[in-house]
């Protein structure tokens, strides 16, 4: 199983996300942060809002597709409260709203950090974190879904909706419901969030 995580962290501290990215790699992990290896001589400081706003629009674009195409968002919360970065909690807000799961490594700074997050102290902690999903995944006890798993069933969803096969539809919805996965038909699609 291809698990990809986003891995989020202030700007001044990417080493620390490049650290955190080879430790997932290593374990067997797909990090989808492209901005980890980007502008690598950027001030640690600065705000990006300096460079070139076209510049700017295709990189948060780039970051929100990193941070939707990610079964995981781990965050690195490495500064203290009061002296936080918000492009980090953007990004987690986005991994929340789009029913990731978020594994928090460090302290807890932010409102949004007491819901459903699981909290770990360092990397090591997240990736054991997400072994232990793996396994009840695999052995399916308490399973999570990953995202790629949940986009299937809903294609294998609207296949079946579309031949009439309204039974199976049925028993799909059913099976995400019974799996946390809240399903919305649009006129544009199916959309899901984690309930």
């Amino acid at each position: 199983m291809i698990v990809s995580c986003y891995v989020a962290a202030p700007w001044g501290h990417r080493l620390h996300a490049k650290q955190a990215k080879e430790q997932l790699e290593a374990a067997g992990f797909v990090v989808t942060s492209s901005w980890i290896e980007k502008h690598a001589d950027k001030p640690g400081d600065s705000s990006g809002l300096d460079f070139d706003p076209i510049l700017l629009k295709e990189e948060a674009t780039e970051d929100a597709q990193d941070v939707h195409k990610a079964d995981i968002f781990i965050l690195l919360n490495t500064q203290k409260r009061g002296e936080e970065t918000s492009g980090k909690a953007v990004e987690c807000g986005m991994a929340m709203a789009w029913g990731k799961p978020v594994i928090l490594v460090g302290e807890p700074t932010n409102i949004f950090h007491i819901l459903d997050v699981q909290k770990v102290s360092d990397i090591q902690g997240a990736i054991d974190v997400i072994n232990k999903w793996i396994t009840e995944y695999e052995e399916n006890t308490n399973p999570i879904l990953l995202a790629a798993d949940i986009e299937a069933l809903i294609a294998k969803r609207d296949a079946a909706r579309n031949s009439g096969d309204i039974a199976l539809a049925n028993k799909i919805y059913e099976h995400l419901q019974k799996n946390g996965v809240l399903l919305e038909d649009q006129e544009t699609g199916t959309e899901w969030r984690r309930v």
